[in-house]
């Protein structure tokens, strides 16, 4: 049974741009900053907000969690293509402005108006907890979105899920007629089989 509700929104209408600058608005980010990672499939640019304290010389235990999943995630998509039988080919270089809250700004209806509620894969999910949001980006914007709930339980699972999102958009997988939500459940536990036992991140 899925214990988390993680999605990517289909947009339809509203800008999410829009949305999101409404939503975040009042959130008081206290650690935020721009990243560039390099990974496997080439380089991706991370705005970050986070909730969590860090200090001037050293980045809250938060923040350092996502990206090592973020670079965990991406170095490991060749390998479940491969797995998979899916042939990858970079289409999009996008970068993603990630905001790393706490569950009530997932709360938010506006963002659950954002999801495609008609997606099998997201049956009966509307009205629980939302613990994850990816968007991609508008038509004038180059940079998807990222809700994570930093407080989750399961918050490897949250972070890896969305960024397979990401990844589905950056190798235009819907040309190959997959579902973006099997896509990023199949990658979730590929990933925590696979690499979650070697990323213990140290205070």
């Amino acid at each position: 049974m899925r214990r988390i509700v993680t999605v990517a929104a289909m947009l339809l209408g509203t800008a999410s741009a829009d949305v999101h600058d409404d939503v975040t608005s009042r959130v008081r980010f206290n650690e935020t900053f721009t990243r560039t990672i390099n990974t496997d499939v080439g380089d991706i640019d991370i705005a970050y907000n986070g909730v969590s304290f860090g200090s001037s010389d050293r980045q809250s235990y938060a923040s350092r969690m996502y990206f090592s999943h973020v670079q965990g995630a991406a170095d490991l998509i060749d390998d479940f293509a491969t797995y998979r039988g899916i042939t990858l080919q970079r289409c999009k270089d996008r970068d993603i402005r990630a905001f790393d809250v706490g569950p009530s700004v997932l709360e938010d209806e506006r963002l659950h108006r954002l999801v495609n509620w008609n997606d099998p894969e997201l049956a009966g999910g509307w009205g629980q907890q939302m613990t994850g949001l990816y968007t991609p980006s508008d038509d004038d914007s180059n940079r998807a979105t990222i809700y994570t709930d930093m407080y989750h339980p399961e918050r490897s699972r949250i972070i890896t899920h969305e960024v397979a999102h990401f990844l589905y958009d950056e190798f235009c997988l819907e040309r190959a007629r997959i579902d973006p939500e099997r896509f990023a459940h199949d990658f979730e536990d590929y990933y925590e089989s696979h690499i979650m036992p070697s990323r213990r991140i140290s205070y």
